[in-house]
């Protein structure tokens, strides 16, 4: 391996340690913005919902306040949980992009050695040449298969998600609607 290669190889080492840290820490930054603002808005709704409670003399009108606060609440968990399964989602999502990227970069520089090896001494390293050269064929194969299999049930579980986002916001409104 020529010394440009091997700079090149560190170099790319430190790019996807770099992708990988900073990604982390957007992806971190996301949720603590969505669990803030969620915290945030609970301590309004309820301070409200509270102050509201407080000046009710009636108790129907006690248990529409309270199951209308818990309807609330209920539905804006269900949205900051949609919110941080995309943000997760989509980490994921990128952290398998840079791993891919870094993993055929290191194949590549593995690749050149190899074949720099060979040029040192051909006839003893060519079994051992082909077999790497093999393996990494067979482990690039492994990697799109898992890809496509990683992809696919990533798209089954945002839709499962999505399902079951709607069908719990629908039935909390329905039941917010039958106890009115």
């Amino acid at each position: 391996m020529k010394n440009e290669q091997f700079a090149e190889a560190a170099s790319n080492t430190v790019d996807a340690a770099y992708n990988f840290l900073e990604l982390s820490l957007e992806s971190i930054e996301k949720l603590t913005m969505i669990q803030l603002t969620s915290s945030k808005k609970l301590l309004n709704e309820t301070s409200q919902t509270i102050k509201g409670i407080t000046g009710t003399a009636n108790s129907k009108d006690l248990l529409e306040k309270v199951n209308l606060f818990t309807s609330n609440a209920l539905e804006n968990n269900i949205c900051n949980c949609k919110d941080a399964y995309e943000v997760l989602s989509a980490t994921q999502s990128k952290v398998s992009k840079i791993f891919e990227t870094y993993f055929h970069e290191t194949q590549k520089a593995a690749s050149y050695a190899v074949e720099a090896i060979t040029k040192f001494s051909p006839k003893e390293t060519n079994f051992a040449a082909d077999f790497f050269k093999n393996s990494l064929n067979g482990i690039n194969q492994a990697i799109d298969i898992f890809s496509k299999v990683a992809s696919q049930t990533a798209e089954l579980a945002t839709d499962s998600v999505k399902a079951a986002t709607q069908a719990t916001a629908s039935s909390v409104k329905k039941s917010t609607n039958d106890k009115k």
